[in-house]
């Protein structure tokens, strides 16, 4: 039970008996005690205290970065750090710790579907801190990475990637750095695009590029993207509202650059679909196409501020 989790986590000399047997060879010892640890973190009571336990972090990356630790006990492992990042204390405190970024980025890539997923959860729950948006936005091999789990088979992989990319692209610091990453507009287009993608990947997908098309520096080159604008053009009737509003937004950002400005830049059903969302029932999504069109045809003295995405779930 529950109460039982607390508990044993204030069992004088277990945890840190666990912690010694992260170093045992043996498979059945390595499994036992990855999966105690597992459930121990999972309880909101424990997490902060775990933390606390000496050695505890460092023999979990050792596990992280070693080729000998077996599936299940490295699934195990990495369970234990996406629960034990759930704490907002604890997301600072992992940050500071050596080597840990470096071992989640190698298991982005695993084949293991839940080993895969609970790195990708234990990043983006670190990215949901803005102090933590530098170093991270700065870790080589950090978003190659989360644009190669964009692809991922595994949906809630995708989303949390989609995610942790948004977060990024929050800082406008970041914004003109993420488009020199010559794969990530044409994963986010393809997402966007894609008839078999879970909704849940498309929103954030969207959202990712609210952000983007933020920086007047991205704005042109964002428009000129191969299929960028039909795909956003084509979520204004996306069935659920949030993307619509996103895709909306992002035009109206990308419409603020006066190269993009002017009828003439626009195929007319892409101004059809515009002047269509001005009537939607969703009020963001109605406001985001006026403003799109007010930006396109360059009427003055309205309201003309651009959007972007907050750091959130």
């Amino acid at each position: 039970t529950d109460d039982n989790l607390v508990t044993l986590a204030q069992t004088p000399d277990l945890v840190p008996r666990l912690v010694e047997n992260l170093s045992r060879q043996n498979v059945i010892v390595q499994d036992i005690t990855t999966k105690v640890l597992a459930r121990l973190a999972g309880h909101p009571d424990n997490k902060i205290e775990l933390m606390k336990t000496p050695h505890l972090l460092t023999k979990l990356i050792n596990n992280l970065l070693s080729e000998d630790v077996n599936s299940q006990a490295l699934k195990n492992t990495t369970l234990v750090l996406v629960s034990l990042s759930e704490n907002p204390v604890n997301k600072i405190a992992l940050m500071k710790t050596p080597h840990l970024l470096t071992g989640l980025i190698k298991h982005l890539s695993s084949p293991d579907s839940g080993t895969q997923q609970n790195a990708a959860g234990t990043l983006g729950n670190l990215a949901l801190i803005k102090d933590n948006l530098v170093p991270l936005m700065q870790k080589p091999g950090l978003v190659p990475a989360l644009i190669h789990t964009l692809s991922s088979p595994n949906v809630c992989s995708q989303e949390i990637a989609a995610m942790t990319l948004r977060n990024l692209s929050w800082h406008s610091g970041h914004q003109v750095a993420l488009m020199q990453e010559p794969a990530l507009v044409p994963k986010l287009i393809h997402n966007l695009s894609s008839e078999v993608i879970d909704l849940a990947v498309q929103k954030k997908t969207t959202s990712v590029l609210v952000n983007l098309a933020y920086h007047p520096n991205n704005q042109v080159s964002l428009l000129q993207t191969p299929n960028l604008v039909p795909a956003l053009i084509k979520q204004l009737y996306n069935k659920d509202p949030d993307v619509q509003k996103f895709a909306a937004q992002t035009l109206a950002n990308l419409t603020r650059h006066p190269d993009n400005q002017g009828p003439q830049r626009w195929e007319l059903n892409q101004l059809l679909a515009l002047i269509d969302s001005t009537y939607s029932q969703n009020s963001s999504v109605s406001s985001a196409a006026d403003r799109a069109l007010n930006n396109i045809y360059q009427r003055q003295g309205v309201m003309n501020f651009p959007y972007k995405y907050p750091i959130f779930m």
